[in-house]
């Protein structure tokens, strides 16, 4: 048996910001054009480099807030996705930064703000996500789902579990029979 590191990351943002088509991008290198709203909690897991990723995609309605929040406790770090098509999409970010900061007990370096569909027509600018990231104090990157490569949506996480590994001690080392990739979605 082989010990190895896990690392628990959330998905967070509003309804149709991105967090499910990244999700299934990431795990199976192709994009989804029409993704079904998550309802509740999305799953799925990972190992790369002697670390098992757990990824849990949260549902962005309101609705579903109470349950989503129960996840955030474990979590090592958090990818918070803004709709760059959608000027309200602004309007909740401090709301996900602060209720993952209160519920998870983990700092700012453990946050990444993703602003998604960059291809399509903005509405949020890059100058006014970067505005944003500065006065959060948190790192900030946009992407396009759609029509972004893999291997950058790849880095991406790299980048935040490196991040996370380097300024936490709440992984937890476990152990595995071998290393493989494996896909579990389930709704909750």
């Amino acid at each position: 048996m082989k010990e190895i590191n896990n690392i628990k990351i959330l998905l967070l943002g509003d309804s149709g910001s991105g967090k499910t088509s990244y999700l299934h991008k990431y795990m199976n290198d192709e994009f989804k054009k029409d993704s079904e709203l998550t309802i509740g909690i999305d799953y799925a897991t990972r190992i790369v480099n002697n670390t098992k990723i757990d990824i849990w995609d949260t549902a962005g309605q309101e609705v579903f807030r109470s349950i989503t929040t129960s996840y955030f406790r474990s979590a090592n770090g958090v990818l918070i996705f803004m709709d760059l098509t959608n000027i309200d999409s602004i309007n909740n970010i401090e709301y996900w930064i602060n209720d993952y900061l209160n519920k998870s007990g983990n700092d700012k370096k453990s946050i990444l703000l993703v602003g998604n569909k960059k291809d399509s027509t903005r509405a949020v600018t890059f100058e006014d996500g970067n505005e944003i990231s500065k006065y959060f104090n948190i790192s900030y990157v946009e992407i396009s789902v759609k029509n972004d490569t893999t291997e950058l949506l790849e880095n991406i996480m790299n980048n935040l579990i490196t991040n996370i590994e380097a300024t936490s001690s709440r992984n937890i080392k476990i152990h595995i029979k071998e290393k493989k990739k494996t896909t579990l979605f389930c709704n909750i």
